[in-house]
């Protein structure tokens, strides 16, 4: 059921935005689309070419990297889906990337996932997009704002990797 319950979330996101992951806006999620779900041939298109995309990036290193939790998956898989078709609602920024931009792209998820391990959010000296970033990761990481906060930093690390 979990797998159900994130996959709405992230089909949830590809449609109306970044949302709070909870059960009332789930069940008004099933409410609304129940008989008919509109875009559903490009959502499951697209669904499809981010996992690939987030497959591609990651290779075989995906079950050793924090991004397989779901408390990052999500706000990758929306980064990712925003770089590659935009979001609706999300400001974070969009660069165009291809296949072979993927190791940059690894390069700077694989920051992240260091700073995770090896930073707090009280740690001195911290920059405060990394701060933000953390503690939304930490504190009530299903929040809306928290999942876009985390969203947004993903969109921005990615940028900055693609741009040089």
């Amino acid at each position: 059921m979990a797998e159900a319950e994130f996959i709405t979330d992230l089909l949830q996101a590809m449609q109306d935005g970044i949302v709070a992951g909870s059960k009332s806006v789930r069940d008004k999620v099933y409410k609304t689309y129940d008989n008919t779900y509109p875009n559903r041939r490009t959502h499951e298109k697209r669904f499809r070419e981010t996992m690939d995309t987030i497959n591609g990036i990651f290779g075989p290193d995906f079950p050793q990297s924090q991004f397989r939790a779901i408390r990052l998956l999500y706000p990758l898989f929306c980064a990712i889906h925003h770089m590659k078709f935009g979001l609706p609602k999300l400001q974070g920024p969009r660069t165009a990337f291809k296949v072979a931009d993927y190791p940059k792209m690894k390069t700077a998820l694989e920051a992240i996932d260091e700073l995770l391990e090896t930073t707090k959010p009280t740690t001195p000296n911290i920059r405060l997009d990394d701060k933000n970033f953390l503690s939304a990761y930490t504190v009530h990481w299903v929040h809306a704002d928290k999942r876009t906060t985390m969203t947004n930093y993903i969109c921005r690390q990615l940028a900055k990797a693609l741009n040089g």
